[in-house]
């Protein structure tokens, strides 16, 4: 009775194989597969990357019909396939041409270099014009198999759930493991066909991760840790940050150990070294140097001290991230989610630290609760100042930044980006900007000046390294000599040209110092396409200051490509402020704003007390005037136009605008060629 129990217990166990045979070539089918390398000299310095395969349309060789396996990528937003070979079918035999996963040598950004050798040293031999035999399902326990480059023996059959059916398994004598209509669900599908190149200086490895259809995960590695793969910084690109301060920074290797990201030495930056003293070639805020160890990221701060974060951890776990003299600071995985990451989806965790006292009783200190973030795919998307870490030890002029948040990637080029000098000042005949700008320096008995111009692009002349427009300049300036004096108002009417050449400044990367040539001077650029802002540091007495008495610290432009300067200001104190804001653009169709109507009288605000309504309007709208006065209301197309011109004597006056097409008008109203209000409406 026992025995028939135990044999019952079996069967149930163990479902019986399908009787339906599963292909390997289905539509909308992905392999998942994580790929390990690292230098035989360096066995700790692994790099990871995640790929998945997938089948991608057909390819004839040698008269017979292929499916082609490619390497599914992502580049903004758009899915792009990378050639890995071609695999066809037939009586449950699989057959492939390729060189598994070395058929491609630029799969891999990180380590182009150890993947080229590779891929030198097996094309030698030419093997991706032979078919090899990639599976044989046909193959029972107890037959010695011959797939791909590999010998070996099937030592057991059984079955294995896939989704909602089971298919047949075969055991092999390494341990491999081979499930039909998946391949191996331990080294990859193409792990058969992978030669190892002996002539390389790296070892390789594929990890099976799981197998998709139709976006549904049916199958997936007991091995798999959904945790690898992250990492806290790349070498392959560059990331920007703004701090607290709302100042932006970059992070970058200034260079790598072992070509395979293993050891990284971010980008210097001016650090704080004394009291108020800096070296602009000293550590990046990321600290000396970065160490990647199995699942372990080690940054070191200015004095040397490790600082622990396990990247592979997972949710609620802990572990000591620092700890020296007197102070331990543990980190605990508090929160692990999907989240959008410059407008893509990734998957973030969140690290809060403690601080804890020799007898590990909590204590007070700034990095109490403190928090940093790593996404799957992007690395840090909050960080903090690892330099300083845990505590700035001198005193500075300006207060240190603490924290970093994620605002721009390149390779992939995602959120904030740098543009260039070209970029910005790319006009074409016909553009128009009109600007009002305002300095102020009667605090310090001197003059105050307004001015509102506008400038039309009308001649470009493209050379070799430059770029000369000639603009036509209409100019209403209010200059006032002291407190007491009245503003006198000129206008000005006249043609200028203007030279755009290269500026090797506004190349220069957002927080990465730049020294002045022959001069003890050091600027520091905070500049993506949103704008610059400036520091200087002067050498002195054997040490760099930042200095904050002059206006040039506090001044800051704002760029937008094909728009010049949208914004511009300057002047720490109140006794001289600068100021100068674009209000109006006209490119093509496309008008932002207000424009300026400029002549030779001074335009006035609006009168409060007269309304033009609706703003919103379909057939007329009307002009309540405060009282009877004799005015002329002007409507202007969203090209700066005169469409429609009315004497106004009543109080309430009605304008017919029916028979214009719907889109933005703006209005004047004028009183003796004075303009005393202006707005815009809407016809719908």
């Amino acid at each position: 009775m026992k025995n028939h129990l135990l044999i019952l217990f079996f069967a149930l166990s163990s479902p019986l194989f399908s009787t339906s045979y599963f292909p390997i070539i289905s539509e909308n089918a992905e392999w998942q597969v994580l790929h390990t390398s690292y230098p035989y000299q360096f066995q700790m310095a692994k790099s990871y990357s995640h790929q998945v395969y997938t089948l991608y349309g057909d390819t004839v060789i040698e008269n017979v019909t292929y499916k082609k396996i490619v390497l599914k990528t992502e580049a903004n937003g758009q899915s792009q396939y990378i050639y890995f070979g071609a695999i066809r079918e037939q009586d449950k035999k699989i057959y492939y041409r390729g060189n598994g996963y070395f058929t491609s040598s630029t799969y891999m950004p990180a380590g182009q270099a150890k993947i080229n050798k590779a891929s030198d040293c097996m094309n030698e031999e030419n093997w991706d014009n032979e078919e090899l035999l990639l599976y044989d399902f046909t193959s029972k326990k107890g037959d010695f198999v011959h797939w791909g480059y590999e010998h070996k023996q099937v030592t057991a059959e059984d079955s294995v759930r896939v989704g909602t059916s089971y298919r047949r398994r075969l055991r092999l004598s390494d341990g491999e493991e081979i499930v039909e209509g998946i391949g191996s669900v331990v080294r990859g599908m193409l792990s058969t066909v992978s030669p190892m190149p002996m002539c390389s200086d790296y070892s390789y490895n594929w990890e099976f991760e799981g197998y998709r259809k139709n976006g549904v995960l049916l199958y997936k590695s007991a091995k798999s840790n959904s945790s690898k793969g992250y990492q806290t910084v790349y070498s392959h690109r560059k990331a920007y940050f703004a701090t607290e301060n709302h100042v932006t920074t970059t992070l970058k290797m200034d260079s790598c150990a072992f070509l395979n990201d293993s050891v990284y030495y971010p980008v210097r930056t001016a650090q704080l070294i004394g009291n108020d003293c800096y070296d602009p070639q000293g550590a990046g805020w990321a600290g000396r140097k970065i160490v990647f160890d199995k699942g372990w990221n080690y940054f070191f701060n200015a004095t040397n001290d490790t600082l622990k974060i396990k990247t592979d951890a997972v949710l609620n776990e802990s572990w000591t991230l620092y700890q020296q003299n007197n102070t331990t600071i543990t980190a605990t995985v508090t929160h692990w989610d999907t989240a959008s990451v410059l407008g893509v989806i990734d998957s973030v965790k969140t690290i809060t630290l403690h601080v804890f006292d020799p007898t590990m009783k909590p204590m007070p200190h700034a990095l109490e609760n403190a928090t940093f973030s790593i996404s799957k795919k992007y690395g840090f998307t909050k960080a903090l100042n690892f330099t300083y870490f845990p505590e700035q030890s001198f005193t500075s002029i300006s207060p240190e930044a603490r924290e970093f948040h994620l605002i721009g990637l390149t390779n992939p080029a995602l959120g904030e980006q740098r543009v260039n000098w070209s970029e910005v000042f790319d006009f074409q005949e016909g553009d128009e900007f009109h600007y009002r700008e305002h300095t102020n320096n009667l605090p310090m008995l001197g003059s105050t000046l307004e001015l509102l111009y506008t400038l039309r692009i009308v001649k470009r002349e493209n050379f070799t390294d430059s770029i000369r427009y000639t603009r036509e300049v209409k100019m209403l300036k209010k200059l006032k000599q002291t407190t007491e004096s009245e503003f006198v108002t000129t206008f000005m009417q006249f043609q200028d040209t203007s030279l755009i050449e290269p500026n090797p400044a506004f190349e220069a990367e957002p927080g990465i110092p730049v020294f002045v040539p022959d001069q003890p001077v050091c600027i520091i650029y905070g500049q993506l396409n949103t704008g610059i802002s400036l520091e200087f540091y002067f050498y002195e007495n054997g040490c760099w200051r930042k200095t904050m008495l002059i206006d040039d610290t506090c001044y800051f432009i704002r760029y937008a490509p094909g728009r010049g300067i949208v914004w511009e200001s300057g002047g720490c104190w109140l006794s001289s402020q600068y100021t100068k804001e674009q209000v109006y653009y006209k490119k093509g169709a496309n008008t932002w704003g207000t424009p300026l109507v400029l002549t030779h009288t001074n335009p006035v605000n609006g009168d409060t007390d007269i309304r033009v309504f609706p703003t919103l309007a379909t057939e007329t709208i009307t002009i309540a005037l405060n009282e009877p006065a004799m005015c002329t209301f002007q409507l202007l197309n969203a090209q700066g136009k005169v469409v429609l011109v009315q004497q106004l004597a009543q109080p309430s006056n009605e304008i017919k605008i029916g028979s214009l097409p719907d889109g933005l008008y703006f209005y004047r109203l004028l009183n003796d060629d004075k303009e005393f209000k202006s707005g815009k409406i809407t016809k719908q």
